[in-house]
């Protein structure tokens, strides 16, 4: 049984545009079940099999040769790229976290309300038509007691009890179908995908130990949120974010908590750690060229006050020489 609170789901847009009806049924097909297997950053790791491994991990290997030439005309149309072992599909985290416009959302805003009009006319009508009923049978009989309508009903007012044991008609309040409008995006920026898989690029490029890692996990999420951070605080495009993070991430080596100067001497080499938030923004201000943050480890204090003695002392030997 499906708990579908728990599940994870795609979008799949409904326009037919000229391209998606040029490719085959085939191609088709096997986009969609491309578009349920790649991460959340759009990305599908291939691996040591190539681009067979595509028909793998949608669990069909035995139709590769069916599906080979589907998967070419998906790489000609550019519905995906391969970039070394990993497929990747262009704007696919736009597509999934994209909101409606202003205008469309507005549209189905007032189609509802005029829904909700119409089954409310329609209602009266009904309950109007029942009150006449029972008016009818209750001059014949006193012992009949007029229904009480539904509280389920949204086209019945809801009553409820004052402390005062008082009856007040509430009407049912409807939600707002509103949300605030997305920031307008530049077409000529990059997608957000391909800002991801750049900074992943560069990041796996400066160690060799990562060299055949892979972008999933925590990985994507954490390069997203700091291209999003460094667009927030220089106001810039996603491309010069993408170069903002790049910088910081290339001070990882100078850092002294990441490359073992601190106390535990240990070499910290992994995004997830170069992306933690406190020491982002420290890498962040050393690209800038801001001066560094004061020592908030005591081994890093003691270092500094020695260092304070030392050219003390040495301005005090100079100064009685």
């Amino acid at each position: 049984m499906m708990r579908w609170e728990d599940e994870r789901y795609i979008r799949v847009y409904t326009r037919d545009t000229v391209d998606w009806l040029g490719l085959s049924f085939d191609a088709q097909g096997l986009m969609l079940l491309i578009l349920r297997k790649v991460d959340r950053a759009g990305i599908l790791v291939l691996g040591k099999h190539g681009p067979r491994a595509v028909a793998i991990a949608i669990g069909h290997p035995h139709l590769w040769p069916r599906l080979e030439p589907a998967l070419q005309d998906l790489l000609d149309d550019g519905c995906v790229r391969i970039d070394g072992d990993m497929l990747v599909v262009p704007n696919f985290m736009e597509a999934q976290e994209a909101k409606q416009s202003d205008k469309l959302r507005q549209a189905e805003h007032r189609a509802k309300a005029r829904d909700r009009a119409a089954s409310r006319d329609t209602e009266s009508r009904t309950v109007t038509g029942g009150h006449e009923t029972l008016r009818n049978v209750a001059s014949a009989s006193h012992e009949v007691t007029p229904a009480v309508p539904s509280r389920a009903d949204p086209a019945v007012p809801d009553r409820s009890p004052t402390e005062n044991g008082d009856q007040s008609a509430t009407p049912r309040q409807e939600p707002l179908d509103f949300e605030p409008p997305a920031p307008p995006e530049d077409p000529t920026d990059i997608p957000g995908n391909e800002a991801v898989w750049k900074v992943f690029d560069h990041w796996r490029g400066m160690y060799p130990e990562h060299a055949h890692a892979d972008c999933r996990g925590a990985r994507p999420k954490l390069i997203k949120l700091a291209i999003d951070n460094r667009r927030k605080v220089l106001n810039c495009s996603r491309r010069a974010a993408v170069e903002a993070v790049k910088a910081a991430i290339s001070q990882a080596p100078q850092d002294p908590y990441l490359s073992g100067q601190e106390k535990d001497g240990k070499v910290k080499t992994e995004l997830t750690a170069i992306l933690e938030t406190s020491t982002f923004e420290r890498l962040c201000r050393m690209a800038e060229g801001t001066p560094p943050a004061k020592p908030t480890t005591a081994a890093a204090r003691g270092d500094a006050n020695r260092a304070d003695l030392r050219e003390l002392g040495g301005f005090r030997s100079d100064s009685h020489g």
